[in-house]
């Protein structure tokens, strides 16, 4: 689905139907009445910090782990809106989440941050980073999926999603 190319992702979603993210457009066009409200920068800011600063930076405040926020100001609301509700629709390859186990039974889930001829590291949620040796290695596999989980619906508000968003992309974005 990540395809740039229109006919190809058409026939992705009727080849794979609700397995390529439908659950995901409902919750999408559940909150697409953020995007008719007015954003407030003050409380966007606050809903970063409490929301999305673990794994984001911007303005200064935050962990670098996921992509930089501060080249989304050309991004449109509905754009913003569906990567938070919906991040595993397009996300780059760097930001896939995978899924370490060492042969002593130890796991690891994380972004692929180095990968070395004897050795990989996989940086977490929390900046923290696992330097793993291949020797030690049971299996490396990728999930597929952004390192982003799905559900920040269940703690954020219409005015919530609106505040983030005006935030981020330091515009009024009503209609």
């Amino acid at each position: 689905m990540a395809l740039n190319d229109t006919e190809l992702r058409s026939r992705v979603a009727r080849l794979f139907g609700d397995a390529v993210g439908g659950d995901r457009q409902d919750v999408v066009n559940a909150h697409l009445v953020a995007l008719s409200l007015r954003g407030d920068p003050t409380r966007g800011a606050l809903v970063f910090k409490k929301r999305c600063a673990a794994c984001h930076e911007f303005r200064g405040v935050g962990q670098p782990v996921g992509p930089d926020l501060a080249a989304l100001t050309d991004v449109s609301p509905l754009s913003l809106l569906t990567s938070i509700l919906d991040p595993n629709r397009i996300f780059e390859a760097k930001y896939v989440n995978y899924l370490a186990v060492t042969k002593q039974g130890r796991t690891y889930t994380g972004m692929l941050s180095v990968e070395a001829g004897e050795s990989i590291a996989l940086i977490n949620q929390e900046k923290k980073q696992e330097l793993i040796l291949r020797r030690d290695l049971e299996l490396l596999r990728s999930s597929g999926q952004s390192m982003m989980p799905d559900g920040f619906e269940k703690d954020l508000s219409h005015q919530d999603l609106a505040d983030v968003i005006h935030y981020v992309r330091g515009k009024d974005d009503r209609p």
